[in-house]
């Protein structure tokens, strides 16, 4: 681990704890949080690489461990990774990142991973990969064309991601792990 992360894996620990104090324990772990990038292959630098696989998986992964050591390994829980569809698929021209596509296809893969080694703990470990939502990161792409592949004919509403949350998070998810739910309006379906 180089030194600029140490020093944020001990804050990590330490709001981990924090929570706990204050809590008592975590059930649910909703790691949302990550940057977006659009930007063709040829042009992206190695800070750009780096930066973003150190916030989309790298901080991903520790936040997750730190909250099942500390906590869930002993009373169970949900961890709920938010993904992309660029993490399972190639993206086109205007939308193309490939250093985001890695990082997404990261967490969705270190998504089954936990999944498999924390279920004897009672750990259930998903992960959502929405297409477009409608968020200001989003709309700064102002990609011509975005809805032309969704059959549904719109981008997500962060409530349609929202409602996924809460159904991989509750008991009637309960048979759940490992799994990767795809929210794009059926563009997956198409190609995109």
């Amino acid at each position: 681990m180089n030194k600029e992360f140490e020093g944020k894996n001990v804050l990590i620990t330490e709001t981990i704890r924090s929570i706990i104090l204050d809590f008592g324990k975590i059930d649910v772990l909703v790691q949302a949080a990550g940057l977006l990038q659009g930007k063709p292959a040829l042009e992206i630098t190695e800070n750009e690489w780096d930066r973003m696989l150190n916030v989309n998986a790298k901080g991903m992964f520790f936040i997750m461990r730190e909250t099942v050591r500390y906590s869930m390994q002993f009373h169970g829980g949900a961890v709920i990774n938010l993904s992309s569809m660029a993490g399972i698929r190639g993206m086109r021209k205007g939308m193309e990142a490939a250093h985001y596509s890695a990082s997404k296809g990261a967490v969705t893969a270190l998504t089954m991973q936990a999944a498999t080694e924390w279920a004897d703990k009672g750990v259930r470990v998903n992960c959502i990969a929405p297409g477009g939502i409608k968020t200001k990161a989003m709309e700064e792409l102002k990609f011509e064309g975005a809805l032309n592949p969704v059959p549904l004919g719109r981008l997500s509403d962060p409530e349609d991601i929202a409602h996924a949350v809460l159904f991989l998070s509750g008991e009637k998810s309960a048979m759940i792990t490992g799994q990767t739910l795809i929210i794009d309006g059926g563009s997956s379906s198409v190609g995109y």
